[in-house]
């Protein structure tokens, strides 16, 4: 006969359970968009507390439904469940989906229904934990389901279960490990003392932990075969949605999915982060890019010859390229002044492109240059310069920018329209550039290389993306940018090549496929081609010095970031603020039914409380940033984010030390997390200190530091 279980074991053994529960509500949220899992989380607690109280079935029942019906009032009702809005929006909610079942119309049933057999799935898993537990005292078929289900989420979804697979085997062998002893216990009619239970139980732990630490730490072997899922759904679509990644000629059909590719391209020696360009495209099909000419115009650069202008011969950087794979083409950093490489090569430059290939001076044909130097001065910009690129001066314009201002006849107008819609409130063409880089990230869009759309042949590839999916990747964003810039007959052109690459040291990157990448080009009348970077969780390398004042600074930028938001956004927030609060009725007439529901509510959130309060690390970057977008961009705002960031550097164990000033501060952060955006955001906190206010900076650009900067903590 089993032996009953005590409350602290079954508190011991459902704090397990609740961690792997964990598991199981993350992918969900994530790939359904759900949200709120901290609530479904409480759910779960308010049933394990149920448990442990040993409260009567109809009482946890009640308790139950209670948490469900105030759960669905405020988030798909708007209201409390004790005010009288949210009594009526449950009255119209029954009503109606009574109505769609009962004449089988199960496709309209509200969101609300949803929710609530999700809640009943919930219950009805931790009722039959609760018996495998205590009657069974095995838990190896829910462990199993857990394993088979993360296992099947991170094959054919975008959720990466690796990590969850891996904590749900060491908290199921630790419950396991434990249920095991309760049997042997039983079994021999063993009575220990919680003491002498710990101890038995202790060296468990220790042996799950350090095997868990060793299989994690271990050196593993690549994967010895492909990844089977873009072989099966090409079987069943009968279509090639997969491709790899990698820099590719061919772009005249852009969309769909990639896998990953982590071979080497080339090593860079380089003393600054760079983006490297490889080539660009001057024709947008609606589908993909092409070129608008058959041959393009050859010149040649021989070694050793000065091909840009050194603006200050003190900041040259000299950077030495090892390739690895076997490609002819040139890379070209922005402010390339001459390439040294050996004499049995020449490097040929197509003219309308930019696109460097080597060819052996020899046989006359394509072949890669193992290694070759570049000497690389990056231009600086003046913002004042930027901002002095009326609209006006684009009519001045000669026919050979015709073919970057091109666009199909097909485009939607509603592409051309949020193009305007945009930009209205910038006044010149470097502002609306800046709108249109900045839209994606605060309108909806996100980035991932999964699932993404191939548009029909009666689909626009941006007007499908900016409209319809709104997820993608560089090549969605990068495209986009240019058509809507195109839309304003503002010159633009679609580039491609790699991003950074990864850090080995200091001055050493290696760039795999993995990198490769598109931006965008935009001609500034007075100034040339300007790189700009739209695509969400990239920076870009763009420098500017700030020589405008202060209040200009301040007043473009705002309505830069005003002008990013969508229209139908600036709608909702419109009708948001005519919006009144509703009359309640009393809550005292209602407190002797309620007060068992929030008295195990107030446990719930002391028990939240505490979890929040040991998340901080993870909750607090998105808390600063939301408060820090209700807040002016001025030096107020961003000395009070500058010291949000330390303190959080702080909290994640990147510790200033006494005599440490902050630039030194700074440049061991950008070492350790391989980035700028630490010594960026010092020198223009320095600059506040010491300049008493006189002078300028970009402040959406330094928010976007901030940004990235405080997100990085978070994870």
């Amino acid at each position: 006969m089993k032996a009953p279980i005590s409350k602290l074991e079954l508190a011991v053994y459902y704090t397990l359970i609740f961690l792997i529960l964990y598991e199981w509500l993350v992918p969900v949220m994530e790939l359904t968009n759900t949200g709120y899992i901290y609530y479904f989380l409480l759910f779960i607690v308010l049933s394990i507390i149920c448990v442990l109280l040993k409260l009567r079935s109809w009482l946890s029942a009640i308790i139950k439904v209670m948490y469900i019906l105030w759960f669905i009032t405020l988030t798909h009702g708007g209201a409390h469940l004790v005010q009288l809005d949210g009594v009526r929006f449950l009255l119209s909610e029954v009503t109606y989906n009574a109505q769609q079942l009962v004449a089988g119309d199960f496709s309209y049933i509200t969101n609300s229904v949803r929710t609530i057999l999700f809640f009943i799935l919930l219950w009805m898993l931790m009722y039959l934990i609760h018996y495998w537990m205590t009657v069974r005292h095995s838990l190896f078929y829910f462990l199993v389901m857990t394993i088979v289900f993360i296992a099947t989420l991170d094959t054919f979804s975008t959720y990466d279960g690796k990590f969850a697979i891996m904590k749900v085997l060491l908290y199921g062998l630790v419950l396991t490990g434990m249920l095991v002893l309760k049997q042997i216990i039983t079994a021999h009619d063993i009575r220990l003392s919680w003491k002498q239970a710990v101890l038995y139980t202790l060296p468990l732990i220790i042996v799950v932990a350090a095997a868990g630490y060793g299989a994690y730490s271990l050196p593993k072997s690549p994967p010895k075969w492909p990844d089977p899922v873009p072989f099966v759904t090409g079987v069943i679509t009968g279509e090639k949605t997969v491709s790899q990644v990698g820099y590719d000629t061919n772009d005249a059909e852009l969309g769909g999915s990639f896998e990953s590719d982590d071979t080497l391209v080339f090593t860079a020696q380089t003393n600054e982060k760079r983006y490297w360009r490889i080539d660009s495209r001057d024709t947008y099909t609606s589908k993909g890019w092409e070129q608008s000419y058959d041959e393009p115009t050859k010149e040649y650069i021989t070694p050793n010859t000065l091909i840009g202008t050194m603006r200050d011969e003190d900041n040259v950087d000299y950077v030495t390229i090892t390739m690895d794979k076997d490609d002819s083409y040139v890379l070209s950093p922005y402010g390339t002044l001459r390439y040294n490489y050996d004499d049995a090569y020449m490097i040929e430059e197509s003219v309308e492109s930019g696109y460097r290939e080597s060819v052996n001076v020899t046989s006359w044909t394509e072949e890669m240059i193992p290694s070759y130097s570049i000497e690389v001065d990056e231009p600086t910009y003046s913002l004042e310069e930027l901002r002095n690129t009326d609209m006006s001066r684009y009519a001045q314009l000669g026919e050979q920018f015709d073919r970057y201002l091109q666009l199909p006849e097909t485009l939607p107008q509603r592409v051309r329209d949020l193009a305007v819609n945009v930009t209205k409130k910038a006044g010149n063409a470097y502002d609306k550039a800046r709108a249109i880089e900045t839209y994606f990230q605060s309108s909806g869009y996100t980035y991932t290389t999964k699932d993404v759309a191939i548009p029909d042949d009666d689909e626009d590839y941006v007007d499908q993306f900016l409209f319809e999916t709104k997820f993608g990747y560089c090549d969605n964003f990068s495209t986009a940018m240019v058509v809507m810039l195109r839309a304003l007959d503002i010159p633009a052109r679609w580039v491609k090549g790699f991003v950074t690459g990864d850090a080995i040291d200091s001055t050493t990157y290696e760039i795999t496929n993995n990198e490769a990448h598109s931006w965008v080009e935009v001609y500034l009348v007075g100034i040339g081609w300007v790189p700009f970077e739209p695509t969400i969780g990239f920076t870009g390398t763009l420098d500017i010095s700030y020589d405008v004042q202060e209040q200009e600074v301040e007043a473009a930028e705002q309505k830069s970031e005003e002008a990013s938001q969508a229209p139908e956004q600036l709608a909702e927030e419109e009708q948001d603020a005519t919006l009144t609060p509703t009359s309640t009725f009393s809550f005292a007439e209602l407190w002797d039914v309620l007060k068992w529901l929030f008295g195990g509510i107030a446990i719930m959130l002391l028990a939240a409380a505490v979890v929040m309060y040991n998340r901080r690390r993870q909750w607090l970057p998105s808390y600063y940033i939301k408060q820090s977008k209700n807040e002016p961009q001025n030096w107020t705002t961003f000395e009070k984010n500058y010291k949000n960031l330390l303190r959080q550097l702080h909290a994640v164990g990147y510790v200033r030390g006494t005599n440490e000033t902050l630039s030194a501060y700074a440049k061991k952060i950008d070492e350790a997390l391989q980035c700028t955006e630490m010594t960026t955001l010092t020198t223009a906190y320095e600059c506040y200190l010491y300049g008493n206010y006189a002078q300028d900076a970009d402040f959406t650009y330094l928010q976007e530091c901030w940004e990235y900067l405080i997100n990085r903590t978070s994870g």
